[in-house]
This record gives C-alpha cells, structure tokens and sequence, in this order.
C-alpha cells in the first residue's frame, strides 16, 4: 500500500513491513518489546515513519487506518 506522508503525522508499522520510502521520509524505533515463551523470544518491534513523501507498506490481510485523536489521543491494540 502506498502512502503519502504530509509531515504533519506519522504512521506506525511492524518491523519488516517497509517495502521502500522516498529519501525524506525519516523512520525510527518506536517501540521494542521482548517476547518470551513459545515465540522463541523474537521480540516486537514497531517502526514509526514521520516526514513528507511516499511509504511503501507491505501487509497481509486488511489496513485500517485509525486517527489516535479521535480516540483521546491513545490506541491500544493487541496483536494477537
């Protein structure tokens, strides 16, 4: 899916996700998490792309796209 940054807000993706991104688009780790148990420790990793220009973004199934400001500001999601 291609999306267009405009620099004024980011977007949230799992790690590996990234498929390519104009050179203004600047992207960094929001969050790691370490997951333990059955999952071999693989940990979670959420990649946040913020700046102006076009994000390439690979993922199965469907997006939905939510706006945190319309839910005060916060999104907790569980991924399963």
């Amino acid at each position: 899916r291609a999306i267009e940054l405009d620099g004024t807000s980011g977007w949230l993706a799992e790690k590996d996700s990234l498929i390519a991104a104009e050179g203004s688009v600047a992207f960094d780790i929001a969050f790691a998490g370490l997951r333990t148990g059955r999952r071999g420790g693989t940990g979670f990793v959420l990649e946040k792309f913020t700046g102006s220009g076009t994000l390439l973004i690979g993922a199965a199934g469907n997006l939905i796209e939510l706006n945190p400001a319309k839910y005060g500001g916060k999104i907790q999601v569980h991924t399963g």
